[in-house]
């Protein structure tokens, strides 16, 4: 079976000699290479779209998992919760399989928002990106900014 590149290759072969072909051999030639290269780039594209069609049943999968952990995690919370009501404090616990420890943390629970807060106490986060979008619009406009160019692109859509 003959790959894409090397059907091209026989193409651009089959071009070069058309001069010491007969009109009906170099018909009959050129029509069945053009036919296995359709049919060669239909085979690709349909690929092309399992593979797309497999990542988002992928990420529908994942979600699903996601979604499944969370529920676990938050039952086991739960659990842990009532386990915890359940013994004295401090009390110890050890088997074969289990240990339960108890250690002492420190934590600040605050009743309003951050920025009501002194600012002493407020931390601030910032995230600086690139506007790409501004920087396109003006590039076609005629700006010349340092460091940045404009890339044209061919995106191919297979539906």
């Amino acid at each position: 079976m003959s790959t894409l590149y090397d059907i091209n290759q026989e193409l651009l072969e089959l071009a070069e000699i058309e001069d010491e072909l007969d009109e009906d051999t170099l018909r009959d030639t050129w029509e069945a290479l053009a036919l296995e290269r359709a049919e060669k780039i239909e085979n690709v594209c349909g690929f092309i779209k399992h593979l797309f069609f497999m990542a988002e049943g992928c990420k529908a999968e994942a979600k699903t998992l996601l979604e499944r952990s969370k529920a676990y995690d938050k039952k086991a919370e739960t659990i842990k919760a009532y386990l915890k009501g359940q013994l004295e404090p401090r009390e110890k616990y050890e088997s074969k399989r289990h240990k339960i420890t108890w250690r002492k943390s420190e934590s600040v629970e605050i009743d309003v928002e951050a920025h009501l807060l002194p600012e002493c106490y407020q931390r601030t986060k910032v995230t600086v990106e690139a506007d790409k979008k501004a920087l396109l619009t003006d590039i076609k406009c005629g700006a010349d900014i340092p460091n940045v160019r404009r890339i044209e692109k061919l995106n191919m859509g297979i539906k």
